[in-house]
């Protein structure tokens, strides 16, 4: 919803002339500026926290169903199907949901984030963060902020938010790769559970 509203207020001060936009108010620009920064700031703080609780739950889980598997063969236990339904199949199969839940929401976070950064790239153009400046210090830079942020390969908001969300050094993707260990080893967990059961 916020970012319905920062879009739409963009588009009303972002008026055209000549075919060229230009800013009616500045001040406003930075107060969106600012909302925009705090949402991103929310948004990647709301996925860190999300990634920490799912992270948590499944690890815990695993470890349960984990340690009760070596508990069962050990004690040769495989004889007590209640345990062997609970610790082999009812724990990996909540593993494998919560892990697909965890995957969907940092999906979901992430996108959020990556359009924070593309609302934060138009303004930061609009208010001259990308006109070349020339500066006592480091005087081989032309712009305020670093040009690899300036000068991209991107033709819209939409290629680069498909780029980034690709990228493999993001948190999410590190959250992804691990929870897809976790659902293998809860789908082997649950066949072996299974395999017990029905055998």
């Amino acid at each position: 919803m916020t970012l319905i509203f920062i879009n739409y207020y963009l588009i009303i001060i972002l008026k055209k002339k000549d075919n060229v936009e230009v800013i009616d108010d500045k001040e406003k620009l930075l107060s969106i500026y600012s909302e925009v920064i705090q949402q991103a700031k929310f948004t990647i703080d709301k996925l860190w926290e999300s990634v920490k609780f799912f992270t948590t739950i499944t690890s815990a889980l695993l470890t349960a169903s984990i340690g009760g598997f070596i508990v069962i063969t050990k004690e040769k236990l495989l004889d007590e199907q209640i345990i062997i339904v609970f610790i082999l199949i009812f724990i990996p199969i909540i593993i494998i949901a919560v892990s697909i839940i965890g995957i969907l929401n940092s999906k979901r976070e992430y996108l959020r984030f990556l359009t924070h950064v593309t609302i934060l790239d138009k303004i930061q153009e609009k208010l001259g963060f990308y006109n070349e400046i020339k500066f006592l210090v480091y005087p081989k830079d032309k712009f305020q902020l670093p040009e690899k942020f300036i000068k991209n390969a991107y033709n819209s908001s939409e290629d680069f938010i498909k780029s980034a969300f690709k990228n493999k050094n993001s948190l999410r993707f590190y959250f992804k790769v691990l929870h897809i260990i976790f659902i293998i080893l809860s789908s082997f967990m649950l066949l072996i559970g299974l395999n017990a059961i029905l055998w």
